[in-house]
């Protein structure tokens, strides 16, 4: 299935902001604390509107199974690269939906425009029991910002004929053992030209999902690139915030850029070569690692491609170090959240419940593919081989609330280019980093 969602975020300025938060006086905490409630026998209920990309056919499927023809739910799709700008002027305007679907990141970024349910409607104790630890990512001071409705984790697709010509029965769980095999599957001449490579890593601009790749080695590493504010919601970059995560993230750099060196024992990538989609697809690349949603867009584009998934790489246990380091990949949670210009914000958050019950969120995973994020949907047989790596990689998943996914994969792409250029050290690219992150979160 190709990637269901792709908004991009805009800024917005003061004047926006005060005029959203105007729209947001109507929904009180006293209005909201009735979300659960419809009205009296009989009554009409108001019909909602939800904005997002994800594939309008898919959408209508599922609101259609989960709470049928007459639940007054409409769903509009929309073109992911006018999505934010197309939000704003339309909320500025009167003419916004009462609810959208996105990611955390994207979620976050607009912040601004959404409300958020008080925890005296829905304990935060309930919601943490309810679903995957990387839904925390929703929860604010002042309440939830949104419901989660999906999770797409980042997995490794692996060429079970590359792997098996060289002798290798299966996928390296560990980086370790994954660095191990460069030598044994890379294909190269001495003017380093690949013609066979083991991992798409290294450089950035060929390689899909490398910011996701960096952050999902900073987090196992223990820099989490962003930390909350537990007062306002708010958050302070820590990419290489006064040494104390700069290692982190600086070692994390140098392991995922060696790759790129010719220098290096472990050289398999460069910037010559296709996007390392094309590259897997083509029969030409080891390991890929992408995101859940891109594995029938994989067997559709090449469907005698002989692979497999698993589970991404993580780090080597050391027995003697005392701490318990945590198995975790990274992942984009999907998540409804109610505007706060609506007019109809208690039939809104009302419709949401009803959209991630336990049953309709087994409706979402069927049709969708991906993973569940309610943890009581997780012992439920798998209904494809590719459940049990996929509902694995729900539970270990993890993200961070990036306050501007366009400029922070800006802020990504050229610490990777000033390192593979020479022009800074990895730490140098760390310090450059945050002081960007700095001027983004103002």
């Amino acid at each position: 299935m190709k990637k269901l969602f792709k908004i991009k975020n805009s800024g917005m300025s003061t004047f926006q902001i005060i005029l959203l938060c105007a729209f947001g006086a109507c929904i009180g905490a006293g209005v909201i604390a009735f979300a659960l409630y419809r009205g009296g026998s009989g009554q009409q209920t108001p019909a909602i509107t939800i904005w997002g990309t994800a594939d309008q056919t898919l959408m209508d499927s599922f609101i259609n199974k989960a709470v049928g023809t007459k639940a007054n739910i409409y769903y509009v799709q929309k073109k992911a690269a006018t999505f934010a700008t197309d939000l704003i002027s339309a909320v500025a305007t009167g003419k916004g939906p009462d609810a959208i679907l996105g990611t955390q990141a994207e979620l976050f970024s607009n912040r601004a425009l959404l409300t958020t349910i008080p925890y005296t409607s829905y304990a935060e104790s309930t919601f943490q029991s309810t679903y995957i630890t990387e839904a925390q990512l929703f929860l604010q001071p002042q309440g939830i910002l949104a419901i989660p409705l999906g999770v797409d984790p980042l997995v490794m697709y692996w060429n079970k004929v590359i792997l098996s010509n060289a002798g290798i029965v299966g996928a390296p769980t560990t980086w370790s053992q994954l660095t191990a095999l460069v030598p044994k599957l890379t294909v190269a001449d001495k003017a380093y030209n690949v013609t066979q490579s083991t991992v798409g890593m290294g450089d950035y601009v060929n390689v899909l999902n490398a910011k996701a790749i960096i952050s999902l080695l900073m987090m196992q590493a223990g820099n989490f690139i962003v930390a909350p504010d537990s007062s306002t919601g708010d958050f302070t970059p820590i990419i290489g915030l006064n040494n104390t995560y700069t290692n982190e993230a600086a070692n994390a750099l140098t392991f995922y850029t060696q790759f790129a060196n010719p220098t290096s024992p472990v050289y398999t990538w460069n910037r010559a070569l296709p996007n390392s989609q094309d590259l897997f697809v083509a029969n030409q690349l080891a390991l890929y690692f992408g995101f859940a949603s891109e594995y029938q867009t994989l067997a559709e584009r090449n469907p005698n491609l002989d692979f497999d998934v698993a589970i991404v790489p993580q780090l080597d246990k050391n027995a003697t170090a005392g701490a318990v380091t945590p198995n975790l990949t990274f992942g984009n949670i999907y998540g409804l959240a109610v505007l706060r210009s609506s007019t109809n914000g208690a039939t809104a958050v009302s419709d949401i419940y009803s959209l991630t019950t336990q049953a309709a969120a087994a409706s979402w995973t069927s049709l969708s593919g991906l993973a569940p994020v309610r943890l009581d949907s997780m012992a439920a047989d798998p209904a494809s081989p590719t459940a049990p790596i996929f509902n694995q990689s729900a539970l270990w998943a993890r993200g961070w609330n990036d306050p501007n996914a366009v400029a922070t994969d800006k802020i990504f792409q050229t610490m990777v280019d000033s390192i593979t250029s020479g022009q800074q050290d990895p730490a140098g690219a760390v310090a450059t980093a945050q002081s960007q992150f700095g001027t983004v979160v103002q």
